[in-house]
């Protein structure tokens, strides 16, 4: 058999009787060059077939007829708020770290250029891009997003840029991560202008508002209000640091550490010293969608309390964690009777202001046109969508405290900054943790490496040597109009979805099978871990 050939059939034979050639890692796993090809013609097939200019939503059907982000999308969209755009790029990133294949570098270019593309004036991101213009992403909110009865976010367009639920962070640090890999001037300019963004946005007391450019009234208005919800402040802060760290510009380090400062001025104070998810600017607990209401958070005290614990580590300042034991102490006095914790959900999501009563969330009516939210101080068939309690585990939190040693209350300035503590670029992002907390993504990434049998098994996933085909019970209405004033029959408290006028995804017992950027990303992530197993 002539060498070409006798390649060729041993790459065949690897992949249908689990054999390889002299390259591999194991008797049954594939080698290095054909895990790297799967990758790139995967990587391929993404962008020939389903990009749009570079960016992605989350899930297509296989022929592309529908394709949804958070809610349904249109075919000149992408979706910046991960698992989209952005993530496609960290993943590529990575792949290009772990196979020095420039390919994959040339494919996050590509991915560079639909964000830069997208980026708003100001510097941010929306949750959304239209590359068919403003005339159709307006249309699309006023139909599709106007009747997503729990996505109030999409209800109104406001034609800024937004902090929430992650997508300014992960773009900007990919493009922080394009930088240090070759430092392209396209992508540093688009890199300055979301860190001028990070920085304008943010209150004098070092706060940021959810949006910016501001929203000063309307149904949106609350997205001006300072926000911790959905690691708005938090990974802001991680942000300019991993940036300062790389760029060594002081005023990212000022502006991080005022970020700081804002955690500890925000603090309520005893009796209930925790936070609230937003606050108006005269600092008082904010309203923010209707069923959040102006309270106190478990949730937003739990992620504040370990943010304290980590600025003091980095800094050496007492002054971060002289209030965390209240805290600590306040959360465990929120804790349900045994009695009433459900699939481990030990803690009110939010209490009332003055009494620390939970404040259970609960809808009535079919639709955006004739539904509402409120509250009540009793548990019962609450909404599935946005749960009224969630799990906290104080004793954790108490360990880490621990961990910090008898503080030095005399450190009441600022004395120094740890370099070594300093949050630094990750040379790959894709991680078990980055991954599992992205919103709406039913994808988990393994701890452990790939075992060679479990690396053939994705590879023999990819369908028609195209895409990793992923099964989802996610669904939409299609829009069909605005909802009717009057309620429709049925009961509609507890569902993700009302009536068949309401466009918020939903979920059914039947799966279907979709091509999930979340599946590649996650499919990718493993290969890669896998191939750097190899060397």
């Amino acid at each position: 058999m002539i060498p070409a050939a006798r390649k060729a059939f041993c790459l065949l034979l690897s992949l249908l009787l689990h054999c390889t050639h002299a390259q591999s890692a194991s008797e049954d796993g594939p080698d290095r060059a054909t895990v790297v090809a799967a990758m790139r013609e995967a990587t391929d097939y993404l962008f020939e077939h389903v990009s749009e200019r570079g960016g992605f939503v989350w899930y297509y059907l296989p022929d592309l007829s529908r394709r949804w982000g958070e809610i349904e999308a249109r075919p000149g969209m992408i979706w910046i708020q991960p698992p989209g755009t952005a993530t496609v790029g960290h993943v590529l990133l990575d792949a290009w770290y772990a196979t020095g294949d420039d390919y994959f570098h040339g494919a996050a270019s590509k991915v560079a250029d639909a964000l830069i593309a997208a980026q708003h004036p100001a510097g941010g991101w929306n949750y959304l891009h239209d590359f068919d213009g403003e005339a159709d992403l307006i249309d699309w909110y006023e139909t599709v997003g106007a009747n997503a009865w729990r996505l109030e976010e999409f209800q109104h367009y406001t034609g800024n840029a937004t902090f929430d639920d992650g997508g300014t962070y992960e773009a900007t640090l990919f493009l922080l991560r394009m930088v240090e890999a070759r430092g392209e001037a396209p992508y540093r300019k688009g890199l300055e202008r979301a860190l001028d963004f990070v920085l304008d946005s943010q209150y004098p007391n070092g706060g940021w508002p959810q949006r910016y450019p501001l929203v000063s009234e309307g149904p949106l208005a609350y997205s001006s209000d300072i926000t911790f919800n959905d690691d708005v402040a938090l990974g802001n802060i991680r942000l300019l640091l991993m940036a300062y760290r790389l760029l060594g510009e002081q005023r990212l380090l000022d502006a991080a550490l005022r970020g700081m400062d804002a955690v500890l001025l925000l603090q309520l104070p005893a009796p209930q010293p925790g936070w609230a998810l937003q606050y108006t600017l005269d600092l008082k607990p904010g309203q923010g969608r209707s069923y959040e209401p102006a309270a106190v958070s478990a949730a937003a005290t739990r992620g504040n309390v370990r943010a304290l614990m980590a600025f003091y580590r980095l800094t050496g300042q007492a002054r971060f964690i002289q209030r965390v034991p209240e805290a600590i102490r306040w959360l465990e006095s929120l804790a349900l009777p045994p009695a009433e914790v459900r699939d481990g959900r030990t803690h009110p999501r939010v209490v009332e202001q003055g009494t620390d009563k939970t404040l259970y969330i609960y809808r009535r009516g079919s639709n955006v046109e004739n539904g509402e939210y409120y509250f009540s101080y009793e548990p019962g068939e609450t909404v599935i969508h946005y749960p009224s309690t969630g799990h906290v585990d104080t004793d954790e939190l108490w360990r880490e405290y621990r961990t910090l040693g008898k503080p030095d209350l005399s450190l009441a300035l600022p004395q120094r900054i740890d370099a070594e503590a300093m949050l630094g670029l990750p040379r790959y992002y894709i991680s078990p943790r980055t991954l599992g907390r992205i919103k709406g993504s039913n994808v988990r990434l393994e701890d452990s490496p790939l075992s060679p049998a479990d690396a053939l098994a994705i590879l023999q996933q990819r369908k028609a040597r195209a895409y990793w085909p992923t099964l989802i019970t996610r669904r939409t209405h299609p829009y069909s109009g605005a909802g009717s004033a009057e309620a429709a029959e049925g009961d509609y408290a507890a569902t993700w979805v009302g009536d068949d006028s309401d466009t918020s995804p939903y979920f059914v017992d039947e799966a279907m099978e979709v091509i999930g950027i979340d599946a590649y990303v996650a499919n990718m992530a493993r290969l890669l871990r896998f191939v750097q197993s190899l060397r």
